[in-house]
């Protein structure tokens, strides 16, 4: 009997995973996935490693290109526009970074992904508020309120010593 290959497995539920996943958490995927390769690409600059500099700006271009082609300018109007052309000066950065060996190049490219993965979490925090319903006031108030849990509480049984409170046992579980 011949097993299966755990990589095609992953490779499948990662497939999935894309194929029907929420836009917005996929577009945070690519921006931390280009966040990444600029980081990795400057980490190899300064380290001399030119094949893995050579492969991270390949990978944060293809990124930036997959995000540059996903616009609507039809809905994103100005937005859109406006994208599309930040989306190609990080492109001539990290070209500048990679033929003029310039580190700051890559810096520049991180940190205006950074600012704008900042507003993508912002975006997926609002969408995923505005799908839980509010409860109505008088429901609230019938909700039962926990206590706090001191840590010393909450792993005050798991830390007793079980021969103490039951004798001949060495576990409790």
């Amino acid at each position: 009997m011949q097993q299966a290959d755990p990589y095609m497995a992953y490779g499948a539920y990662l497939e999935g995973k894309v194929l029907n996943g929420d836009p917005v958490h996929l577009v945070i995927a690519l921006y931390e996935g280009a966040i990444d390769a600029a980081r990795r690409a400057r980490s190899c600059l300064e380290t001399g490693d030119i094949w893995g500099r050579s492969k991270a700006t390949s990978k944060a271009m293809n990124i930036l290109i997959e995000l540059n082609t996903s616009l609507d300018h039809k809905k994103g109007g100005a937005i859109s526009h406006n994208l599309a052309r930040l989306y190609h000066y990080m492109q001539q950065k990290l070209m500048e970074g990679h033929a003029q060996k310039k580190a700051e190049a890559y810096r520049e490219v991180e940190r205006l992904l950074e600012t704008l993965l900042e507003a993508w979490y912002k975006v997926a925090e609002e969408r995923s508020t505005a799908l839980v319903p509010a409860l109505p006031a008088e429901s609230a108030e019938a909700l039962p309120v926990a206590e706090p849990v001191t840590a010393a509480g909450c792993y005050a049984d798991y830390f007793a010593d079980a021969t103490a409170t039951s004798p001949g046992m060495a576990f409790l579980f």
